[in-house]
């Protein structure tokens, strides 16, 4: 048999499971924050990779430039060694000035690196 008692089935009460509690809620804005933050971290880190992708196509060019630049030095260079073996006098002050300088000459180095 059931009894029941006068006042025991009062108000209904919020359940406190589904209620914001200070502490629900700073972590919920704690949450929030964190993930603002991830968000516009995640946007300067592309804004950055556009940026150093446009930088290192702006670099191609003077880099191939560069690239044919040493090419022609070292033709020059083995030119003028090949020419100081075969006795030529200008070409062996060239090559000696260049030794006194600390510049080898070694016709075969642009072959290995090849």
């Amino acid at each position: 048999m059931n009894q029941v008692t006068p006042g025991a089935e009062g108000a209904a009460r919020p359940s406190s499971t589904n209620a914001f509690t200070p502490f629900r809620l700073a972590v919920l804005i704690g949450l929030a924050t964190l993930a603002a933050d991830q968000i516009l971290s995640i946007a300067n880190l592309r804004r950055t990779s556009e940026e150093l992708s446009v930088a290192v196509k702006a670099q191609e060019q003077p880099l191939q430039q560069a690239r044919r630049i040493e090419a022609q030095l070292d033709a020059l260079a083995t030119g003028s060694a090949q020419l100081a073996q075969a006795g030529n006098p200008r070409a062996q002050a060239i090559v000696a000035q260049l030794q006194a300088r600390g510049v080898s000459i070694d016709p075969e180095a642009r072959k290995r690196t090849n």
